[in-house]
């Protein structure tokens, strides 16, 4: 794997990040990490599910967010041939 994406993923290390699926769900939690062995997945820990979709399109702008009344998942493991994009806005790529 190249170095620079490996860099970029350990610098999500402990920041929370909304993670979209190809099926339009999007989850919120604490980026834990993602092993790159075989295939490059994410783990997040204590993840809510924000946005459930099973039509595969994302809520308009200014939908309220969805929050299932339940307690968060400890963690959760997301291959990389369900991921969509990972959104980190807090997060810097400084050394």
């Amino acid at each position: 794997m190249h170095e620079r994406l490996i860099f970029a993923l350990q610098s999500l290390i402990g920041h929370n990040v909304r993670v979209q699926l190809k099926n339009g769900s999007v989850y919120t939690g604490v980026f834990h990490t993602a092993p790159v062995d075989r295939e490059v997945s994410v783990v997040l820990h204590m993840a809510y599910l924000m946005h459930e979709s099973k039509d595969g399109k994302l809520p308009a702008a200014d939908a309220k967010p969805f929050r299932a009344r339940v307690f968060p998942s400890k963690a959760i493991v997301i291959p990389a041939k369900d991921l969509v994009q990972v959104i980190a806005e807090e997060a810097t790529l400084r050394e």
